[in-house]
């Protein structure tokens, strides 16, 4: 049996000493960051599910709460389907929707999501809806997107006039157009990167430039004349029904 001098038995308890040492050291570190974790965890699916919302609130998806987390109407403008035949359209951000309703009189509805500490009236475009001879006008130039985002502008016409529109011209920077169940005689569309739906009628001449934008149509009839540019066209259907993939 090997016997250990003084000096060897010394060094071994203080290297077991150490060792013993580290270990601990190493289990109460675990179990700090342990005991940490099991707080926060805690903390979120026990009672204080307050603070669970408080760390989700819907504000707070929306740029950590700087705007409403819900959209707020903006502006209202009516104007008598009458007083014009034509629409020209100027998209450069948010959403476009021209669509058809019963009756009543035309309504231009401006909708955002509102900076905190803006109210609704001063997030609305200015000068949004104009009209020239026979054209309404919708431009989006002079809107702020300081103190909204999102925005939605929604073009209601009523039967009488969706059915007999005698034009729209529209110009899609980034923002996207719906046009639903109008028919036209003219379409004229200029398109860069944003998307245009249009579901409808064109009856004379559909003519489109199409950037990297999307662009269907989904067609009752056939318009006697198409000009689609920048992009092939789509397939017609048999029928002439439908018009895709300009």
């Amino acid at each position: 049996m090997m016997k250990l001098s003084r000096e060897s038995k010394v060094r071994l308890g203080v290297g077991i000493g150490a060792f013993v040492l580290i270990i601990g050291l190493v289990l109460g570190i675990s179990r700090l960051f342990a005991h940490s974790d099991m707080v926060r965890t805690t903390g979120i699916l026990s009672g204080n599910l307050s603070d669970f919302d408080d760390m989700f609130d819907d504000d707070d998806l929306l740029d950590s709460g700087n705007y409403s987390a819900r959209p707020q109407q903006l502006s209202s403008e009516t104007f008598d389907a009458d007083a014009f035949t034509s629409l020209d359209l100027d998209v450069t951000s948010g959403t476009v929707e021209v669509k058809r309703v019963s009756d009543g009189p035309v309504r231009v509805i401006e909708s955002g999501h509102v900076a905190k500490g803006a109210s609704a009236s001063d997030a609305a475009t200015q000068n949004l809806a104009k009209i020239e001879g026979s054209t309404l006008k919708i431009s989006q130039f002079d809107c702020d997107d300081e103190r909204a985002h999102d925005r939605k502008v929604t073009i209601e016409l009523p039967r009488e006039l969706a059915d007999n529109m005698t034009g729209i011209t529209a110009n899609v920077g980034l923002g996207d157009l719906t046009v639903a169940d109008i028919a036209c005689h003219d379409f004229d569309l200029t398109l860069d990167s944003g998307d245009v739906a249009f579901t409808g009628a064109v009856t004379d001449t559909l003519n489109a430039e199409v950037g990297l934008g999307d662009a269907t149509f989904e067609l009752y009839q056939a318009p006697r004349e198409v000009d689609g540019r920048e992009r092939g066209l789509g397939r017609c259907g048999d029928d002439g029904s439908e018009f895709y993939g300009l």
